[in-house]
């Protein structure tokens, strides 16, 4: 009943966010097909949580995991068999599980940013002292996950920082505090869990500063955005204006903007 797997079995070098797909011979009962009957596990059997669909089209189904799969890992996929299990359209279940096996690569993904480590703001430390949430509006060109957020700090923006991502309606997606920080530059913080992001789609990355005393530019946004593939920093007209700010004393979406500022957020992004 199963005619192609991707990967196949015994695959090696596989994408840490490559879906997982099987292909029947017939038409399936949508309705057994589900992440109960068709699962992925990792070296240790652990079960990797993941959305399960299928196309009646293509006789199709796919696993796609939450979050991206771990690099050099033999990972396990499964469609479960027999009473419970899948069954084409006339009731006819799989007569037995059906397994196969297949290795990720040995190195995750190359990440990316907006800015690199070495570009600095012209105004390290501004002279307002409110806690304000400063932010970014950016795109990525493809599809893909934020894994880390960043911001340029001076010795006087101290601490607590709270990173957060936004759909550009104002959605939280991820929120995470800032652990062992620097005086100055560019501090990084891992998501505890990467967010899926959409191709060509708006969001924005801000952090959140009690101290204000922020690093900014002028007019950075004014009348061009920043390419660095596959990420974009919006110009104003694109999706409003870009930089992003919000007062108050705690973290909430920024949606107000002043003198296309750039307030110096990041994300690291990984496909």
């Amino acid at each position: 009943m199963v005619t192609v797997t991707q990967p196949v079995n015994d695959a090696v070098n596989v994408s840490i966010t490559a879906p997982v797909t099987v292909t029947f011979s017939e038409p399936m009962d949508e309705t057994t097909i589900s992440a109960d009957t068709f699962i992925l596990l990792d070296s240790s059997n652990t079960f990797v949580p993941a959305t399960v669909t299928y196309d009646g089209t293509t006789k199709t189904a796919m696993l796609i995991p939450s979050t991206p799969l771990s690099p050099f890992i033999i990972y396990t996929a499964n469609i479960q068999g027999d009473v419970g299990g899948v069954a084409d359209i006339a009731g006819n279940a799989l007569q037995a599980d059906f397994t196969w096996l297949f290795t990720t690569v040995a190195e995750t993904t190359l990440s990316y940013s907006i800015w690199d480590d070495g570009t600095t703001p012209a105004i390290l430390s501004d002279s307002d002292t409110n806690a304000v949430e400063l932010g970014v509006k950016f795109r990525s060109e493809v599809d893909g996950y934020i894994t880390g957020l960043l911001f340029y700090k001076s010795s006087a923006n101290t601490g607590p920082h709270v990173g957060h991502l936004w759909t550009r309606s104002g959605t939280l997606l991820a929120s995470i505090a800032f652990t062992n920080e620097t005086a100055s530059g560019w501090q990084y913080q891992a998501l505890s869990t990467p967010v899926a992001i959409t191709a060509n789609t708006t969001y924005v990355a801000s952090y959140h500063t009690n101290v204000g005393r922020y690093s900014a530019d002028v007019g950075y946004f004014a009348f061009s955005g920043v390419n660095s593939y596959p990420l974009r920093a919006l110009a104003d007209g694109e999706d409003g204006a870009n930089g992003v700010y919000r007062y108050g004393a705690a973290s909430s979406f920024p949606s107000s903007t002043w003198k296309s500022c750039n307030y110096w957020v990041d994300v690291e992004f990984q496909q």
